[in-house]
């Protein structure tokens, strides 16, 4: 960005503590889009620069000297128009079709690379491009004048004999004694759009055509807004940008709501509490689709789960802890009844009374009342027996202990049912059946037979196996069921996750973004108000000469709006009442207008361009208008080299009688498309520069020389006489339909004379005294001999017959 527009905006900052807030955001912005956008992310900041205004290419400043068409449009051989570098009028005058609107497209494209008068037409206009009469290559060559010690610069637009398409063409520029370069070296690439050189009719007639947008770009353009402009879009895309993912992540919610009301899973309630609150808990969506909290341990699923992987003793450990129950019974049974049982239940007996001793001391026997049987003596001869008992007793002690362990596994495997069976009825899992298995199951705890314990083991377990695993079967089957139902809408909601976080990250900013658009549009609506109101004010004053004799009065023209609500505002008057320019300007009112809009905007002192090409501006101008117009050449030409280029005879003749300095130069067009271009002398000049060829001309028949040379000496009186009659009665302030009417209905040299002599058309008998008191006898006697040789024949020296008609008519027109 320029750093002057940049100070500038920081300085708007700095002095309005309302935006505060979005003064980053503002300066971001001014970085462009990625810029923007690192801002808004956290990883990066704006930063005040300090420097002066950042460079770029100077553009070169131009006069055209010469414009040389090759095959291009209607000029077939090499044509050139030569033209004077410098500030002033040319006149580029012609009829239709004789090649001079050529050479104007011919700089068009020469520049551009295309034309107006092309640009959305059908491909039939495009493809007139090449001559039908030119064979070879094609060229347009233009030589500028440069200034700042460059010389001439030379720039060439170049076709190949066989390219078949506009486009096809290779263009360069060559300073004076340097190498070729492009076009990019002239600097003009955005001056030929924002200061555009060239107008056309067509243009000129669509300019406000193509409505107030449109002219608001192109007036806009001039003000040096573009790059503010630029940030106004770059905060508004990044705006709508947040809003349009957050309208689209809002819009999926509807169908996604509505899909998960319709599942029964306790995961899609959750997602959906998720999706309802505000703002979207969307790490609840992340846990539950992602699988990384995919039920508590309260809620249906894992109820499900609990069911599915429900476990029982297996059939392998039923059957072992059976035959383990079944040999300690073997074991106890074998042994009982032996010594080793007897010595089994000694010892036992023995170690009871010696824990009566250990506890009650020394004493009588408890069994059978012997009287101090219990002492110390007693005691040790017990120990010593109890453990040579315990010996002899050790095969019935693990024959028990094997039986206290088959008791303890048997136990293990008796355990009750799970307390979440009481809860499987409410998730559609059966489990009666299995639960009065496992009540059948469990009673066997109570059973102190260990075969007894074997066969309830073995006899149970098969109903206890079958009712589990119908239950779990079902439990695994709705698991699935759920799991088919949920997986589609998992998948789903695990994509709407990341556009809808960015899209709530995104809505976040939106409405600093909004504050931040709207500061810098006016600050755009602010700064344009204070650059347009000199260039409306020069409109005004163009129209003000544009309007001659017009009712219609024209409002300060104004830049309005921003985005598509954007538009050039033209209020008029007309007698008073207010109205809009579009609606009730004639057509040559709405090109007067569109031209008043026009030059402002190529004139100003940034534009490169010292030289402005309009083709054909009079058309739909009454002669009133005409006289306008030709002023305000005239005042453009003061600066600029004005080239305007008509087949309309009405602004030459306003520019000759208005006295206003210009050059004119006539193009021609002859067969096979070979164009001549002459300086135009004017009318009268003319008449007689063609009177003193015929008197020049050797060969020519003395009867046709008589004959014809007094009529260009008439012609050459009457254009004096019509020419001092237009310039009198006009400033005067006679409407310029009148003063035509005047001269159409003047039918003869001797009433033309009378108006140039005596304002009157009824004076045609004082006429030729008149010219014999002011002028000289010799005067009047060739004012007689054009009337009469034109009918007659002249027989006098026909050099005098030039000579002395050429000083008449050239008193004729000078008189005021």
């Amino acid at each position: 960005m320029d750093t002057a527009l940049y100070e500038t905006i920081i300085e708007r900052l700095d002095r309005d503590p309302r935006v505060s807030d979005v003064a980053e955001l503002v300066l971001a912005a001014c970085e462009g889009r990625e810029g923007l956008e690192a801002f808004l992310r956290g990883t990066g900041s704006p930063r005040r620069r300090d420097g002066g205004p950042a460079e770029r290419r100077r553009p070169v400043q131009a006069y055209l000297r010469s414009v040389t068409v090759e095959g291009f449009r209607g000029i077939g051989a090499r044509a050139t128009l030569e033209l004077v570098a410098a500030p002033g009028l040319t006149l580029v005058v012609g009829r239709n079709g004789t090649g001079k609107s050529s050479f104007a497209e011919g700089l068009e494209v020469l520049f551009t690379g295309d034309s107006y008068r092309w640009r959305d037409r059908v491909k039939a206009w495009r493809d007139g491009w090449k001559n039908l009469h030119h064979q070879g290559p094609v060229s347009v060559t233009a030589e500028l004048v440069t200034g700042a010690g460059r010389g001439t610069t030379t720039v060439t637009r170049t076709w190949s004999a066989s390219a078949t398409d506009v486009e096809d063409s290779e263009a360069w520029v060559q300073p004076s004694g340097e190498r070729r370069a492009g076009l990019e070296t002239l600097g003009w690439e955005d001056a030929l759009e924002t200061f555009r050189p060239f107008l056309t009719y067509s243009e000129l007639g669509s300019m406000l055509e193509e409505g107030p947008s449109k002219l608001y770009d192109a007036l806009s353009s001039i003000l040096g807004l573009g790059e503010l402009v630029e940030v106004a879009e770059v905060l508004r895309g990044a705006r709508l940008d947040r809003e349009r993912r957050d309208r689209e992540a809002t819009e999926q919610l509807v169908p996604l709501r509505q899909e998960l009301e319709r599942i029964e899973d306790e995961r899609a309630r959750a997602c959906l509490r998720a999706l309802t609150a505000k703002p979207w808990d969307l790490e609840e969506i992340e846990r539950r689709t992602l699988g990384q909290e995919p039920f508590t341990e309260e809620g249906e699923l894992a109820l499900l789960q609990k069911i599915a992987l429900l476990e029982i003793p297996s059939e392998e450990r039923v059957a072992e802890t059976a035959q383990e129950l079944e040999a300690a019974a073997d074991g106890l049974d074998h042994l009982a009844g032996t010594d080793a049982d007897r010595a089994a239940s000694t010892a036992d007996l023995l170690e009871r009374a010696l824990r009566f001793h250990e506890h009650h001391g020394d004493g009588d026997c408890p069994v059978c009342g012997r009287a101090g049987a219990l002492n110390d003596e007693w005691r040790r001869r017990s120990e010593e027996e109890v453990e040579r008992l315990r010996g002899e007793a050790r095969a019935v002690e693990r024959a028990r202990e094997a039986a206290a362990r088959a008791w303890q596994h048997a136990r293990a495997l008796l355990q009750g049912p799970p307390p979440f069976l009481l809860e499987s009825e409410g998730v559609g899992v059966p489990s009666r059946e299995l639960r009065e298995a496992w009540g059948a199951w469990e009673e066997g705890a109570a059973l102190e037979d260990p075969r007894a314990l074997a066969q309830h083991l073995r006899e149970r377990w098969p109903e206890l196996s079958a009712a589990a695993a119908e239950a779990k079967a079902r439990a695994a089957e709705i698991l699935r069921e759920r799991e088919d139902r949920w997986r589609p809408m998992a998948q789903r909601l695990a994509a709407f996750v990341e556009p809808a976080r960015e899209a709530q990250e995104g809505a976040r900013h939106v409405p600093a973004l909004k504050k931040a658009e709207r500061w810098v549009k006016d600050l755009q609506s602010e700064i344009r108000d204070e650059r347009f109101r000199p260039i409306a004010a020069q409109a005004l004053e163009i129209w003000s000469l544009l309007r001659t004799r017009s009712n219609v009065e024209l409002a300060r023209p104004s830049l309005e709006g921003t985005g598509t609500r954007r538009r050039v505002r033209l209020d008029v008057t007309v007698d008073g009442v207010a109205g809009a320019a579009l609606g009730v300007m004639s057509q040559g009112e709405l090109h007067s207008l569109a031209l008043s809009l026009f030059l402002p905007r190529v004139t100003m002192r940034e534009s490169p361009f010292r030289f402005i090409v309009i083709d054909d501006p009079v058309q739909s101008m009454d002669p009133a208008r005409v006289d306008g117009l030709a002023r305000v050449l005239e005042q453009t030409a003061r600066t600029h080299q004005v080239i305007v280029f008509t087949h309309d005879d009405r602004l030459p003749a306003s520019v000759r009688r208005l006295g206003i300095g210009a050059h004119v130069i006539s193009v021609s067009r002859k067969p096979e498309s070979v164009v001549e271009v002459r300086p135009v002398l004017d009318p009268v000049t003319r008449y007689f520069e063609d009177a003193r060829a015929i008197v020049r001309t050797d060969d020519l028949p003395e009867e046709v020389r008589r004959r014809v040379l007094p009529g260009l000496c008439r012609l050459g009186i009457e254009a004096a006489c019509m020419e001092t009659v237009r310039r009198r009665r006009i400033a005067a302030g006679a409407p310029h339909e009148e003063v035509e009417d005047l001269l159409a209905n003047a039918k003869t040299t001797t009433t033309l004379a009378a108006l140039a002599l005596f304002d009157d058309p009824d004076r045609g008998g004082d006429v030729l005294a008149e010219i014999n008191r002011r002028f000289g006898g010799r005067e009047a006697d060739a004012f007689s001999a054009t009337k009469k040789g034109a009918h007659h024949g002249f027989d006098g020296d026909p050099r005098d017959l030039v000579r002395y008609s050429e000083s008449l008519a050239r008193s004729l027109r000078d008189l005021r």
